[in-house]
């Protein structure tokens, strides 16, 4: 077990290493990881050398990693390119275009979505999650270009697909599962057959519309949410681009 923390420990350092120096260019980058990978592995061999127990030495090598950040930052702030700063305001400035937004808030939204309601079904494989998911994608290709006749036409065609789809999916599961026959419901107003169906299918029909409901909320709630996120990080990259060109 200490031996395993000591790997623990000694991986979090170099997978530090290996992140905050990936923006430097090559040379720099290729000479500072050496430079502090070598320095770790003595570091590690001098106090084993010592003595000192495998949870001492985890526990300085953290400690060293973290003490270590301010100058590891310092570093790294004059290696960055030039250009960086600019381009990541230019990333700002395409998340705040309405277009942007329009285009990614729908897709994030409605993907998200469709994966919340069906991730808890294990009876959908990836293939299900991936056909749920070009379906998604696909409608909202549509919405974008429903100015066009070929699209409209399509949507018409869908929408009244799904209506139709609805309502006999309603009408099946009210007579092949008879759900207005069940305990909680008074069964002496459920005597005649029609009438038991009439109310077995207005109350199918009010669950499906709860549903609809239901899922026009999640939507709202999606898109309000991936709206949020994308002006928070166009925000946070200028404020990075700000502190970037701080520090150089």
């Amino acid at each position: 077990m200490p031996n395993a923390t000591l790997s623990i420990a000694r991986s979090f350092a170099e997978r530090w290493i290996w992140l905050y120096t990936a923006g430097a260019p090559g040379i720099e980058r290729e000479a500072r990881r050496s430079e502090l990978l070598s320095d770790l592995h003595d570091h590690v061999e001098t106090e084993r050398a010592e003595g000192r127990s495998p949870a001492g030495i985890a526990t300085h090598v953290v400690l060293r990693v973290l003490l270590g950040i301010p100058n590891d930052v310092a570093w790294l702030a004059p290696q960055l390119p030039r250009s960086l700063p600019e381009r990541l305001e230019s990333g700002s400035e395409i998340l705040r275009r309405p277009t942007t937004l329009r285009l990614l808030v729908p897709v994030v939204a409605l993907l998200g979505m469709m994966n919340w309601i069906f991730v808890f079904d294990e009876s959908l494989t990836w293939a299900h999650q991936l056909l749920i998911n070009i379906i998604a994608l696909a409608l909202i290709v549509l919405m974008a270009n429903r100015q066009r006749p070929w699209a409209r036409r399509i949507l018409n065609g869908y929408l009244w697909f799904t209506v139709i789809i609805t309502i006999a999916v309603v009408l099946w599961v009210a007579v092949e599962y008879r759900p207005y026959e069940a305990p909680i419901l008074d069964q002496t107003l459920l005597r005649i057959e029609p009438a038991a169906l009439l109310i077995g299918g207005v109350a199918m029909a009010a669950l499906a519309v709860a549903f609809f409901i239901m899922c026009a909320i999640f939507t709202a709630l999606s898109v309000i949410v991936c709206y949020s996120a994308l002006k928070s990080g166009a925000g946070g990259m200028r404020l990075m681009a700000a502190g970037i060109r701080r520090l150089t």
